[in-house]
């Protein structure tokens, strides 16, 4: 079973326990936590970056090429779909190496002829939220800021093993 500590907060108090000391009370308890990660860790890898350049992409009707600029850690060029962008816009940006909370792994790819090193992302691919129609998620950040602190987001997520004896740990409440 997978338990967001942060869902755990809302029905037991955790004063301030660490994620680490909580998975420990719980595996001595009888309940094995068997996994513990940060789901929002990737955020960590995503940047704001300003859209310098927006120019559409030749035989396409909603691909553009945008030059951004992610601060220190510089300029790029990448190919995005989104309606919403625009030059002078704050977006953030996925990395090559990043693997975002689909599962999708940016990389570095080849997109009607041209290099796009990275994604600008919506709230929906980066997991923070249900909104992707309207398009990029737009930042108030200074380029270069990752989105770990950006939007201070972070749940631990434990993954615990349940014995046949402890069926009281098949569900929060329990």
């Amino acid at each position: 079973m997978k338990a967001s500590i942060d869902w755990l907060s809302d029905f037991v108090d955790l004063g301030n326990l660490t994620p680490q000391a909580i998975a420990e009370k719980l595996t001595m308890a009888g309940l094995e936590v068997e996994d513990l990660f940060d789901r929002f860790a990737h955020l960590n890898q995503v940047v704001a970056a300003r859209v310098m350049k927006v120019e559409p992409v030749k035989g396409s009707d909603h691909l553009h090429r945008c030059r951004v600029d992610a601060g220190s850690f510089g300029e790029s060029q990448i190919v995005c779909g989104a309606p919403n962008v625009r030059e002078g816009m704050v977006a953030p940006l996925a990395r090559p190496g990043v693997t975002l909370p689909n599962g999708l792994t940016v990389g570095e790819a080849k997109i009607r002829g041209l290099m796009s090193a990275g994604m600008l992302c919506s709230e929906l691919e980066l997991g923070l939220g249900t909104e992707h129609a309207a398009g990029l998620m737009e930042l108030t950040a200074e380029p270069g800021q990752t989105l770990k602190e950006i939007t201070g987001r972070e749940d631990w997520v434990m993954e615990i093993g349940i014995t046949p004896n402890r069926s009281d740990g098949l569900s929060i409440i329990g």
